[in-house]
């Protein structure tokens, strides 16, 4: 029984418990309604929400706002729904919330309201002034104001007397009217807001007012070689004036300066010049007209011109000049520059100089060009006038095109040559074919003929350089040698392998006509390979001893340069078939020259000549032959009339020989053979209607001759 009555007493108990607890969450007081803040004032807002019935007060939270005033935790206890928040700070964002309350506890935050107080009062407007407008008018100006909703413009007849408002302007300009002409009136301005208005600015004063007379009794005063004082008497309502000057009485009168005061110095002058000057009045209105002329003479003093000029040290790109002393003491001389021999001179630079003979290297020059130079000396009083015109040249370089090969020649062991290009890429390549030369030293330099890079040795494998440059300088190039002489070609680009030489293009079997008309010349030509022997043959001109030299698309050398002669007219080469090559021919000797012609193939013989050079024979029909010079050959061609073709020869001054058949591709028929005395034909199977054609050579490279030749169908030769 005891058991029970406890657990009646512990439900019971639970059963108050829960009542009490649900009674509180039922009687909290509703959450406050449309929460709103107002500015008041500059340091007040009205906060106000709708009343809730069932509160007993409210809590008015001071809450965090983004970018205003923030008092984290801040909460006031009021029973009123309209609360003013005093003592804020002046255009400062404040935010609130609000929560109800009663015995039973408090209720959620409202809405959150926020509210910026207005500005304080603005500050005195700054940088007032005021200035004549017209004969009847004067405007005053001044800087914005921060926070200033207008401006109240205040104007007094005395400077501590008392300011009446006039007018008020949101601007920041006001221009007061109708005034009398010469009254002075002081004006102060104040700034205002919402929050109320600015004491008043500093005071400024001006007066409506006509142009000025101009100044009488104008005086102009020498003060030194360069200078001179111009005087006048103040003018009544003037706040400036404008000071002109003249070569000549009645001359136009340029305006040189304005000054506010009653004296100007006109400075800058040439010694010993007549100058005339007028003044003009000027004031807010306008400019009076000027005063009568003036005129003054400045004095001497300035040095003599600098004499006994000469150039010496003279570069490609620079050239010393020297003079001597002044006897007056002159503090620097101006040394004056210019390309052609006319007054077209520039000041090139100032020399400070003490000494009995001065000097100046002008550097950065084009080369190859002729500069005129003059020098004046200066001191205090001025400069002298300019000495008399001296020259000098520049030396030459040979310009460079970018990828267009030039023909560079040391003719003796001490020679050094120079070239120059402008730069068109940050690395450029400089490269050399080597010619009758064998190595030669390159040596780059910047326009002011530092070097650039170290000097490099060009031979047989190392034939191009590269530096770092500048795109658009220009850069020289020295090239040099100390144990040999003789020719080569140069060029520069922006690639590691070196542009092609400017060649004739030969085509296969096809002769191409050779020229090198002068001393020590050269001549290129080009072809595909299209075997992987190569023959190139040279029938002589004029030229008849000479030396070829095969590269590759590279510019390397294929071999050893080959001189051909009387009795070596073709050299030969293992080649790439497709690539590209280049023949360079120079003569044997360096006083050679003359014509020549070269062709290419595939076959130790040489193609056919041009047809106008091959003799065409006809069937029983004796034809002269003539091998004029030791070394020479001929050919003659003929259509087969038989199966079997016999080729006679009748013998004049040549009585020994080789003959060789060939078809209409050049392909041998049969081998070659020699007649002589006893032997004076040859026979051969041939396809009738075809064209063959027959080479005669001397059977010795030192023979030569006249003979006869023919062809039939028999063994015995044709009649005569």
């Amino acid at each position: 029984m005891s058991r029970f009555l406890s657990i009646v007493k512990i439900i019971s108990i639970a059963v108050t418990i829960g009542l009490l607890l649900s009674g509180c969450g039922v009687n909290l007081p509703d959450t406050p309604q449309n929460l709103t803040a107002t500015a008041y004032s500059s340091g007040a807002i009205i906060i106000s929400w709708d009343p809730v019935s069932n509160a007993d007060g409210y809590y008015l939270h001071l809450v965090p706002n983004v970018g205003g005033f923030a008092l984290t935790g801040n909460k006031f206890a009021c029973t009123d729904t309209e609360q003013i928040h005093y003592n804020l700070y002046a255009d400062t964002l404040y935010s609130y919330k609000v929560t109800a309350y009663n015995s039973n506890g408090e209720s959620s935050f409202s809405n959150t309201a926020s509210a910026r107080t207005f500005a304080g009062v603005p500050n005195p407007p700054a940088d007032v002034s005021a200035s004549a407008a017209s004969e009847s008018s004067i405007i005053i100006n001044w800087s914005a104001v921060k926070h200033a909703d207008g401006y109240k413009i205040y104007r007094s007849n005395e400077s501590l007397g008392y300011y009446t408002e006039i007018d008020e302007t949101e601007s920041t300009s006001y221009t007061d009217t109708d005034l009398p002409v010469d009254v002075r009136y002081y004006y102060k301005v104040s700034a205002y807001n919402i929050s109320g208005e600015s004491t008043q600015s500093s005071s400024v004063y001006s007066q409506a007012t006509t142009i000025p007379a101009p100044p009488s009794e104008v005086t102009a005063t020498t003060q030194s070689v360069d200078r001179i004082i111009i005087n006048w008497p103040a003018v009544h309502n003037a706040d400036s004036y404008v000071v002109y000057r003249s070569l000549s009485e009645s001359g136009v009168y340029t305006q040189i300066g304005t000054t506010t005061e009653s004296s100007y110095t006109s400075a800058e002058l040439i010694h010993e010049t007549t100058y005339y000057y007028k003044v003009a009045a000027k004031n807010g209105i306008g400019e009076g007209s000027k005063s009568n002329s003036a005129s003054a003479t400045t004095l001497s003093g300035k040095p003599k011109a600098p004499s006994y000029l000469s150039t010496s040290n003279i570069t490609l790109s620079s050239i010393r000049i020297s003079w001597s002393s002044v006897s007056v003491s002159a503090t620097e001389y101006i040394v004056y520059r210019s390309s052609t021999d006319t007054n077209d001179y520039n000041i090139i630079t100032t020399i400070n100089s003490s000494y009995t003979t001065i000097y100046y290297t002008d550097s950065g020059l084009n080369h190859g060009t002729t500069y005129y130079y003059k020098i004046a000396a200066r001191n205090n009083y001025g400069d002298s006038p300019p000495s008399d015109v001296i020259s000098a040249t520049t030396l030459s370089a040979i310009e460079l095109t970018k990828e267009i090969w030039a023909d560079g020649s040391l003719p003796t062991s001490s020679s050094e040559q120079w070239f120059c290009f402008t730069a068109t890429a940050a690395t450029q390549y400089v490269h050399v074919i080597l010619g009758t030369l064998t190595s030669l030293y390159i040596q780059l330099y910047d326009v002011n003929m530092k070097t650039v890079g170290s000097q490099s040795f060009i031979y047989s494998s190392t034939k191009s350089i590269s530096q770092t440059t500048t795109i658009g300088q220009v850069y020289y190039i020295k090239s040099s040698i100390s144990l040999s002489r003789g020719t080569y070609k140069i060029a520069f680009n922006d690639l590691s392998s070196p542009p092609p030489p400017e060649s004739i293009q030969l085509t296969e079997k096809q002769w191409a006509d050779g020229d090198i008309p002068s001393s020590d010349g050269e001549q290129w030509f080009s072809f595909t390979a299209t075997a992987a022997t190569q023959y190139v043959h040279v029938i002589f001109g004029t030229l008849s001893d000479l030396y070829v030299q095969l590269y590759n698309s590279s510019l390397n050398t294929v071999g050893s340069r080959t001189n051909l002669y009387s009795s070596t007219k073709y050299t030969s080469r293992t080649l790439t078939i497709g690539q590209v090559y280049y023949i360079l021919v120079t003569p044997y000797s360096s006083s050679y020259k003359g014509t020549y012609q070269i062709a290419f193939n595939s076959s130790i013989t040489k193609p056919l000549p041009p047809l106008s050079s091959v003799i065409q024979l006809t069937e029983v029909q004796w034809a002269n032959g003539n091998i004029p010079s030791s070394g020479g050959d001929q050919w003659f061609s003929f259509t087969a009339t038989a199966a079997t073709q016999y080729v006679h020869i009748s013998f004049g001054t040549l009585n020994d020989l080789y003959v060789q058949l060939y078809d209409s591709s050049l392909n041998t028929v049969g081998s070659q053979e020699n007649l002589y005395s006893s032997t004076k034909y040859i026979s051969r199977t041939l396809t009738i209607g075809q064209m063959y054609y027959i080479l005669v050579t001397p059977y010795s490279s030192s023979g030569k001759g006249t003979y006869k030749v023919a062809f039939n169908t028999s063994a015995t030769a044709p009649p005569q």
